[in-house]
């Protein structure tokens, strides 16, 4: 092994022996102190991982200069219209020209005069599908989702400020930020460069205005396309370094605690993650070597990925549709698995068929993940992971532990990651306390909350080659000009 090598396996071993020496007891801040001036603060590093999702998103923060990993739960709290929740909505309502974001344009959606705008994601994704934004307010889904993740920025921010006020001493957060996207949407290199501009734009928007003004309170159809059109601009001028650092798979990013779970050994897997547009599907091998007279996993390499409708939206249209009584499909969502098993719908056409699509793709990841291995006997024990809304359906995860070669390989049973160790949920009364509660769906946002040095290389979906996940503490954490150097 090289002299460089050597310090990595060093260094990995050195922090899996600090969060082993962890208890499970609070981590204490001090009180927060709000007589500082901001100016006169050393600043912190802190990383935003941004799960833009379909329906919902998801922010975890981590704090980069922790004497041990540390990262949390960003819930937006009251001054958001939050409450306790972590799970903000995607979606963006419209009201006389004026648009509305999280829970407060949730909350206005059943107003008179509302337009939403429901997923402008998928939209983004998929520019044939949103034409009707567009004719409403002027505006692309694009534009609109860079508007959506300006505003998680800003959510995020504030709370970093206050978790950072609280520490000893006070310091002002330094805040990058990487954004999730489809698997399919990095193999497509026009979709690609879109989410990178929404991710660079978003950035931009919220470094050059604070947070004033404050999207909690909305912002105006024209001072919008304004922001929109000097981020452009600006981000116009400045060339991407590391796309990896704005932008990453959501597949990948899911897959990084199932990667340093203790409760996860070397090995074949697939991880289905069963979300509200699409279904992601990747295989993959975690390996190990012998070090220090024990076995230790150091690479992850991806067999083959996929990512394709339906998923969780169309149940959720199946189940209005079959159950009736004017329900929406938006009603429906967090409820699928109460309104299948109330009705006996496990087994009704409509149900059944979006099963058998997810399955497809469950198959189709696996068909090319085998010719990389065609070996029966490789198959025989690999372990299957499912996340995302699909996860809480009892009749999604039956017909993924279906087998994928019918006669040949035997029924999946779903393996358990645990919780990742170093997840902590929002800072009370001066404490940090480990986070407990379904970790299913913030797995993504945790991986991204990871940057560089903490997560594999990864080039093509179809053909990865195995690479190795190490740390370098000397590696900068530049984000284009604005991260810190």
């Amino acid at each position: 092994m090289s002299l460089a090598g050597w310090l990595r396996s060093a260094l990995q071993h050195l922090r899996r022996s600090n969060r082993a020496r962890e208890t499970k007891s609070p981590v204490h801040l001090r009180p927060p102190a709000p007589q500082a001036q901001r100016g006169s603060l050393p600043t912190r590093r802190v990383h935003l991982g941004v799960d833009f999702g379909t329906c919902w998103s998801k922010l975890v923060l981590r704090d980069y200069q922790a004497p041990t990993d540390r990262c949390f739960v960003v819930r937006p709290g009251s001054s958001f219209d939050a409450g306790d929740n972590y799970r903000i909505p995607s979606s963006v309502t419209v009201v006389d020209r004026r648009l509305h974001f999280g829970w407060t344009g949730d909350q206005m959606a059943s107003g008179a005069g509302a337009y939403i705008i429901r997923s402008p994601k998928m939209g983004a994704a998929f520019p044939s599908t949103a034409n009707e934004v567009d004719k409403c307010i002027g505006l692309s889904a694009e534009d609109v989702s860079i508007l959506v993740v300006t505003y998680l920025l800003q959510v995020g921010f504030k709370r970093a400020r206050e978790y950072c006020a609280t520490l000893s001493p006070p310091a002002t957060p330094r805040m990058s930020m990487s954004m999730g996207v489809p698997m399919s949407v990095l193999d497509e290199n026009r979709t690609r460069k879109r989410f990178l501009a929404i991710a660079r734009s978003a950035f931009d928007i919220w470094k050059a205005e604070g947070e004033q003004p404050s999207f909690a309170d909305g912002v105006d159809v024209d001072r919008a396309r304004e922001l929109i059109t000097s981020a452009r601009a600006r981000t116009a001028e400045r060339p991407v370094t590391l796309p990896r650092n704005w932008v990453r798979s959501e597949a990948e990013a899911g897959l990084l605690w199932i990667y340093r779970s203790p409760l996860v050994g070397e090995g074949l897997y697939g991880c289905v993650d069963v979300g509200a547009g699409t279904t992601d599907v990747s295989f993959f091998r975690i390996r190990e070597r012998y070090e220090g007279n024990t076995w230790v996993k150091d690479a992850l390499g991806f067999y083959s990925a996929a990512s394709s409708p339906p998923a969780m939206n169309e149940l959720d249209d199946r189940l209005a549709t079959i159950h009736g009584d004017g329900l929406s499909a938006a009603s429906l969502r967090g409820q699928e698995d109460d309104v299948i098993k109330q009705h006996g719908l496990a087994r009704h056409p409509a149900v059944q068929s979006v099963c058998m699509e997810i399955h497809k793709t469950y198959r189709q990841a696996w068909a090319a993940a085998y010719e990389k291995e065609e070996r029966e006997s490789a198959w025989r024990e690999y372990g299957l992971f499912v996340l995302g809304g699909g996860s809480k359906v009892e009749r999604v995860v039956a017909c993924l532990q279906e087998s994928v070669w019918s006669g040949r390989l035997l029924e999946r049973s779903i393996s358990d990651a645990g919780f990742p160790d170093d997840l902590y949920d929002w800072p009370e009364n001066g404490q940090l306390i480990k986070f407990r509660d379904d970790a299913t769906f913030l797995l993504v946002a945790y991986g991204l909350s990871s940057l560089g040095w903490d997560v594999p290389e990864v080039d093509n979906p179809s053909d990865i080659p195995p690479l190795e996940i190490s740390r370098d503490p000397e590696a900068p954490i530049d984000q284009d000009e604005y991260y810190p150097k």
